[in-house]
């Protein structure tokens, strides 16, 4: 009786054991090709886009835990669970009844908006292979092309690629994907692998060849979708099909083609442009008529088949000042213009000596002697200018009777010519030091300096001048300092690399020495971050940013033809939160902090001291 109880007690301990299954995880990747996660978003309480882990199983009953928590409901499809979780989460917790529980750990960052695919099946503990019909194992389905129909034993399962649990045993699949052959096959499901099928679907036999071609950059649509612009070269499905090209200010080609398969089909249209009509009349009649500066005729006229768009009209007559004018010529329209022209003359303008430049109303005509038609209707300036000579100025009223005018040009007086020579040179030697100065000042350079106090260390700048004198400037400095903390959130050697981009003024004195006004705008990291406060579930960051300003005045001396030393003093801003490398202010035990709390002194005065080489 003893032994029967002793048996019993050892029977009762090893039976759940035998019988717990376990978790088996095949795969677990980034899906690259799969956008629900920013189709069906979701936000995290942080506000930041949930990823997507998606569980392909052939378990039922499964529940899920994250550290940071799941958000929402996990969304359950036959042979998949859709897992929401929230960036940079390193843990996912899957529970099932009679299974023992799994913490899988992940080791990668999860990233907001990606997918992720996890690959899951069970067995049993006691390691021996189950021969029962309940073994399953994952069948993965690819076709090229994908998108096609899968259907195993008459059952519609999804659309390749297709990852699916099935039982040990045979099956029939058929895959069906629209212009293309059915194919249908049979499949063996072994225990202990997962098996992969590879097919290539036969397109079938019903497409023609077509190719559109156009004469201009004109747009090419077939059946109304847009497919390409001028030439398109494409297959098509045997059928009734529209093309259809069109362009602005052309007319649309619309063509209907009965494809045949196997059969090349060729549509080369050069389209017409669409023409509108104009009628133009004047007073007095007979005045010729250009458009775009071409003749087209004189008035009145109706003028046809004129390109649609904006043109230039001109109406000109012997006697009458020219008119012109700019037009809008429409589509399949008459518009009607009427011109009342004003009386002119020719007119001839001479000068003694020739070749002086003729002004009318301050417009520059031409040289003199000059011929042309002077509108008397209104009151004419005139102005005649040539080197050497006074300038000549003189007025015509409207309705003058004058035909031609001659004009003695005055040379100017010796003295003023010799004056005017002396202040030609003075001007010339002065500009020329100055283009000499200019031409020494420094073009491009790169420096290397060091600073005292925080933020200070080491730098090296690449700079440029620009502008007539290079009194501008542009630069970018980086820049590099480590410094002992110890405060109530640091403890240890933090790195502090840093980099800016700025402008500046500069004034030169001659072209051996300038003085540097400037301001920049960058960003300062903190790295190697040994956290004071800290708990493992935090995740505290090993590295943080801000933005930083600066401000400053420098000064150089040229001490060779392509070396300065320089000292500068500098003002240093850097009074705002400290992001992480997601952009995320840093948080840890639930405090966001200031890039000033944590390193409070690195905002203040500095002063820099080194050396650059210069070209100019």
């Amino acid at each position: 009786m003893k032994k029967f109880y002793l048996f019993l007690i050892f029977s009762l301990i090893i039976t759940p054991a035998i019988f717990t299954q376990s978790f088996r995880i095949l795969s677990f990747e980034e899906d690259l090709s799969d956008l629900s996660a920013v189709t069906a978003a979701r936000v995290d309480v942080n506000d930041q886009k949930c990823a997507i882990i998606k569980v392909y199983t052939n378990l039922d009953g499964l529940f899920f835990e994250t550290r940071l928590g799941i958000e929402g409901d996990v969304f359950k499809k036959t042979g998949e669970y859709w897992i929401y979780i929230s960036p940079r989460e390193k843990m996912l917790k899957i529970i099932k009844s009679g299974y023992i529980p799994l913490e899988y750990s992940i080791d990668f960052n999860i990233e907001e908006s990606k997918v992720y695919k996890m690959t899951l099946t069970g067995g049993s503990l006691s390691g021996q292979a189950e021969v029962s019909g309940n073994v399953t194992e994952f069948v993965v389905i690819n076709t090229q092309p994908e998108g096609a129909q899968v259907f195993i034993n008459d059952k519609l399962k999804g659309v390749s690629p297709l990852s699916i649990p099935l039982s040990v045993g045979n099956y029939n699949c058929r895959l069906e994907k629209a212009l293309h052959k059915v194919e249908e096959f049979d499949f063996v499901v072994e225990a202990g692998n997962t098996l992969r099928i590879e097919k290539n679907l036969t397109e079938l036999d019903i497409f023609g060849k077509i190719t559109v071609v156009s004469n201009i950059e004109a747009q090419i649509y077939i059946d109304n979708e847009y497919v390409g612009d001028r030439y398109y070269e494409g297959k098509l499905i045997e059928g009734l099909h529209v093309v259809k090209i069109q362009a602005e200010n052309f007319k649309t080609y619309t063509k209907e083609l009965l494809i045949i398969a196997n059969k090349e089909y060729v549509v080369d249209k050069m389209l017409d442009p669409k023409l509108g009509v104009i009628s133009v009349q004047s007073e007095p009649l007979g005045a010729s008529i250009f458009i775009d500066g071409e003749f087209v005729g004189t008035t009145p006229k109706f003028v046809r088949d004129v390109f649609v768009g904006s043109r230039e009209l001109s109406i000109e007559k012997v006697g009458y000042a020219t008119h012109r004018e700019n037009i809008t010529v429409e589509y399949d329209k008459t518009k009607e213009f009427v011109f009342k022209l004003r009386p002119a003359s020719r007119f001839i303008i001479s000068t003694e000596p020739e070749g002086a430049e003729l002004y009318i109303n301050n417009v520059l005509i031409g040289q003199t002697p000059f011929e042309f038609d002077l509108d008397y209707t209104k009151h004419n300036k005139i102005k005649i200018v040539k080197h050497g000579y006074h300038t000549i100025y003189d007025e015509f009223p409207a309705h003058s009777e004058l035909k031609s005018k001659s004009y003695n040009l005055e040379k100017l007086a010796l003295v003023n010519n010799t004056r005017l020579a002396s202040s030609d040179n003075d001007k010339s030697t002065t500009n020329r030091r100055s283009r000499s100065n200019r031409e020494d000042r420094t073009i491009i350079g790169w420096s290397l300096s060091g600073l005292n106090s925080r933020p200070g260390g080491v730098q090296s700048s690449i700079y440029g001048n620009f502008g007539d004198a290079s009194q501008y400037a542009i630069f970018c400095d980086v820049g590099y300092q480590f410094n002992n903390y110890d405060n109530s959130y640091i403890d240890g050697i933090v790195n502090f690399p840093r980099f800016s981009f700025g402008g500046g003024y500069n004034i030169w004195l001659g072209d051996f020495a300038v003085i540097e006004g400037f301001i920049a705008y960058g960003r300062e990291y903190a790295s190697g971050l040994n956290w004071e406060i800290y708990d493992i579930w935090d995740f505290a960051p090993d590295m943080v940013y801000t933005k930083c300003y600066k401000a400053g005045v420098r000064a150089a001396v040229r001490i060779s033809p392509h070396a300065e030393l320089f000292g500068a003093y500098n003002l240093n801003f850097t009074d705002g939160p400290a992001f992480d490398v997601y952009g995320d202010q840093a948080e840890v035990n639930g405090v966001r902090y200031n890039y000033q709390t944590l390193f409070p002194d690195r905002n203040g005065e500095n002063w820099e001291i080194g050396i650059r080489f210069v070209v100019h």
